[in-house]
Parts: C-alpha cells; structure tokens; sequence
C-alpha cells in the first residue's frame, strides 16, 4: 500500500514539474522574442556576488615534476605578497599526486587550488558535471586587478561548461604544421585548400600515392605512428565524440570514417619504435631540413617551440617555398590542446587565497617567467602561456640575449599565430582508451567499418551514461 501512495505521490510531482517547465519555457521564448540583444553578448549580472572571508591558511598540492617548476615560483610570490598567511605547501611523485587528487577531490578534501595535466584525471569534462568546481566568472567580472581580455580567449573560453568558467586554462599547445610549396605543387595541392579538413585529407592521399613510403608527420620513431597520428589529428579536428553539457554522443559517422581512415592509410603493421636505421635519422639538420628535401613526411611538427619554426624556415632552401600553418578543426576554426589547467574546488576551505594564488599563475610574473637557476628554462615546460603578449615577452628577452637571430617579420608571425585560436579542448585518456579498442580493428583490417562503429558508439552511449 506505501508503495502505491508513494508512486502516485511521485507521478503527481512529475506532472507538476513539467507543467511548471512548460510555463517557464513559453515565458523564457517570449522573453528571447522581446530581446534583440544576442544570449552571449549579454553582460552577466554578478552584483549578488561577494568574495569569500579571508582566511590565514593557504593548502597547495604539487607533483615533483611540470606542476613544481610553475608553482614554486608562484608560492614564492603568494608569500611574498600575503606573509600573514600560512603556506600548506605539498610535494608528491607524478603517479602518488594523480592518485591522491583523484582520491581527495570528489572527497572535498586537499588542496585548495588544484593543478591538472591531461593525465591527472582522466576526463575532466565529465568531472565539471559532478559540480566539484567552482564557478570563476564572478571573481573575473568583480576582481579589478583582472580581466579576461588580457588573455587568449579561444583557449580560455575551452573552460567552460554549462555557462559557468570551471575550468582556468594556464597553458596551452597550438599543432603549427609546415610543409613546402613545392612538394605540395608535385601533389597538385593549393596551399590554401590546407586550411579546410577535406583539403588537409585530399593533399594526405596524394602524398601517400606518389611517396607509399613516407610519413604523414615527421616520424621520429619514438612512438607508433597510429596512436601519435590519432592524437594529433583529434587535436587538429577537435571530432568531439561527446556533447558533455547535453551528455549526448555527437560523433558523425562520415567525419569519424574520414578520420579513421587517414589513420589506416598510413597504418604500418611491422612497425618497430626505436629502429636503430631510422634511429639514425635522428638530428638537429634532418628535423630542421632533410625530411623536407628528401620528402619523407607532408607535414613537419618535428618540434613545438620557436628555434624549430626559424630553423625551419631559414635552413630550408627558399625556392621549395616553407608554408607555416595551423591545421583546421571541423568547423573551419582552429584548435588548441590545453596543457595545464587550474580549477578552485567547491569544498575549498580557502577560496580567497586560492583565487589569489591563481591571479599569480596568471600574471606576467608566471606566464612570462624563466627559471634564471636552470638555463631560463621556462616556468612551463608544456605548451605556451594563456597570457596575450607572454610569448612574445620571453622570446624578445631571447633575441635580446643573442639567442634566436631572426627578423622581425618572422618573429611576428610567429607570435600571432599563437593568439590565432577558436577553441580549446583537451582529449580525455578515456577516449583515447576508446579510440584504440573500438575503431583500431577497423585500421589494421580485422573488422569491417560497420562494426566498429556499431562498438564504438555503443561503448560511448555506456561510458556517458555511467
């Protein structure tokens, strides 16, 4: 008898509920009718919001490696400006600080800022629906001493999730591709069709018809070129595979194929990591000039920072014609990877001085700083500062050093490209996971397409849903 009563209790709420939904939605499309003004160029409203009590306590977490060399600096700093609070500062190994974040995060326990690589948590996006995070935008908008126009926005705005900014990007990596005009006239291929996805597809084939041998990208057997060429094509295209706000499966079967099968044209089935002969190959001139002369590969990401973008294009004859590019995402946009990213956990017992130590992480102390102590090694040793002008500060101190000789046209180019950004993600490693069990069968022949999508896609549907 309980049972029925609290079922009909139940069916009752549920009737309201979606009566009162029906309501507010009809008001909520009048009220769109009535406003001309478009959702995202609305100023939000933060005047509810007030910045968290003071505290005298500051607790940070950091693993030994990549996190140490950005946040010693920046702890420094934070004592340095609020000596009245007490620094809780905690240093693991890699592996014991992915494990104790994983462990005390959703716990609301540990550090009051945390610090995340794409190895950390395997899928941050599905942790920003548990509500672990806070929402940053009101200190942004209420915070004089800050604003988000100072910073690349592309690669900022890959922090949100459902209207809110969980997720504060500090650094990230943006795929330049290069290639020869040259080359790229014996395929029959414009330079210009590279900036669509079907360009960048069509100019791969012809490669590999007329060089069977050669490599889509610089190969220098460190890794398998399938998982390598998987992750920097995800990073190019950005396919997505799942809407984590709706949590819906948005994979597109003709853009998935088109993906997976640039990967099996270049799949090699007796491929051997660490070959001694192309080990060989390995050097400073056949990164910087003989892949290109001799052809082996379409395009040269060989290395990520600037001395390979001027070796590059100053070591390589002039009449093959170097061409710098960014390769587009399914939109026609352009992709960055986020490297480095800090959120401010709702359980923070700290919240005012966790927000304070992030200001640091993004000022120009940190995004332009070098560690004078090891060779002005930069402070991140991954990708590139969020920070417009940062990249542009730290090289110039270089060239002012003798370091990099270039002229300043290149020297611009280069630093613009860098801000020439439409989105940002990161790819969890559980779709890596995914990715390799499900659609990899497909690119080594043992599977038919059908069936691998049919997996692939089932196996999505039960990973949303868990």
């Amino acid at each position: 008898m309980k049972t029925r009563i609290h079922s009909l209790i139940l069916t009752i709420a549920l009737l309201l509920s979606a009566f009162a939904g029906c309501g507010k939605s009809e008001k909520m499309a009048n009220n769109r009718a009535e406003n001309s003004t478009p959702p995202d160029e609305i100023e939000p409203d933060y005047s509810w919001f007030s910045f968290p009590e003071a505290t005298n306590k500051l607790t940070v977490y950091s693993n030994e490696d990549n996190l140490k060399s950005v946040l010693d600096p920046a702890i420094r700093l934070f004592r340095e400006k609020y000596p009245e609070v007490e620094v809780d500062y905690q240093i693991y190994g890699q592996d014991e600080y992915d494990s104790v974040i994983r462990t005390e995060l959703p716990a609301g326990r540990g550090s009051d800022l945390v610090l995340l690589d794409s190895v950390t948590i395997k899928d941050v996006y599905k942790t920003m629906s548990a509500g672990l995070f806070e929402n940053l935008d009101p200190y942004f908008a209420k915070d004089d001493e800050i604003t988000l126009d100072d910073y690349v926005s592309g690669v900022m705005d890959g922090g949100l999730f459902r209207g809110e900014r969980l997720v504060v990007p500090l650094a990230y990596f943006l795929p330049i591709y290069m290639t020869t005009r040259s080359l790229l006239d014996e395929l029959g291929v414009s330079a210009e069709s590279l900036s669509t996805c079907e360009g960048f597809s069509e100019a791969a084939k012809r490669y590999h018809e007329h060089y069977p041998d050669g490599s889509l990208y610089l190969d220098e057997n460190y890794l398998d070129p399938l998982s390598s060429n998987m992750r920097k094509l995800y990073y190019a295209w950005n396919p997505g595979f799942i809407d984590y706000e709706k949590m819906e499966i948005t994979a597109e079967e003709d853009q998935i194929k088109q993906y997976a099968d640039l990967l099996k044209l270049y799949y090699i089935p007796d491929y051997k990591v660490n070959d001694k002969a192309k080990a060989n190959r390995r050097s400073t001139l056949y990164t910087f000039q003989d892949s290109y002369l001799l052809k082996e590969c379409l395009y040269n990401d060989g290395c990520r920072g600037f001395s390979f973008y001027m070796n590059a294009r100053s070591l390589v004859p002039k009449e093959y014609g170097i061409f710098a590019f960014i390769p587009p995402n399914l939109n026609g946009g352009r992709t960055a990877s986020i490297e480095l990213m800090a959120v401010l956990p709702k359980a923070s017992r700290n919240k005012l001085n966790a927000w304070r130590l992030l200001k640091i992480l993004l000022s120009d102390e940190i995004q332009s700083g070098t560690d004078d102590s090891v060779a002005n090694i930069r402070y991140f040793w991954s990708g590139e500062p969020v920070k417009k002008g940062s990249i542009r500060k730290v090289l110039d101190s270089k060239r002012a050093r003798g370091d990099y000789l270039c002229s300043t046209e290149l020297f611009d180019d280069y630093c613009a490209l860098w801000e020439d950004v439409t989105e940002a993600v990161y790819l969890p490693t559980v779709l890596q996971e995914y990715i390799g069990h499900e659609l990899y069968p497909y690119v080594r022949g043992e599977r038919s397409w059908e069936d691998c999508w049919k997996r692939f896609v089932n196996t999505l549907e039960l990973y949303k849903d868990e």
